[in-house]
């Protein structure tokens, strides 16, 4: 995967920064895929606490909008991450999981 920087501790401030609190920066709620894909992107990483910043982040933003409204978009964000190639994009998915499995 190329990131533009590849350096823990960037990658993990970053994966906390797009959490639900910039949902004002991207149009709001509704918007809210458009931060899937980086974050998407930073829960597919091998390092773990990378990964779990990423996943907290995309789990702060499911309690901030309307899943419904937005299930369609979840359902194939957790998708591409069970077919991902990598262990970590599987977990990553199986930890969000929990939070869309009752509103399907």
């Amino acid at each position: 995967m190329d990131l533009m920087d590849d350096d823990e501790e960037i990658l993990i401030v970053m994966a906390e920064a797009l959490n639900g609190s910039f949902l004002e920066y991207v149009g709001g709620p509704l918007f809210a895929p458009h931060l899937f894909k980086p974050l998407e992107r930073l829960c597919e990483l091998e390092e773990t606490t990378v990964r779990n910043k990423a996943v907290e982040s995309i789990k702060n933003i499911f309690s901030l909008v309307n899943i419904k409204d937005l299930k369609q978009q979840i359902i194939q964000m957790i998708e591409r991450l069970m077919n991902g190639e990598t262990y970590a994009s599987k977990l990553a998915a199986i930890q969000l999981f929990p939070i869309i499995y009752p509103h399907l």
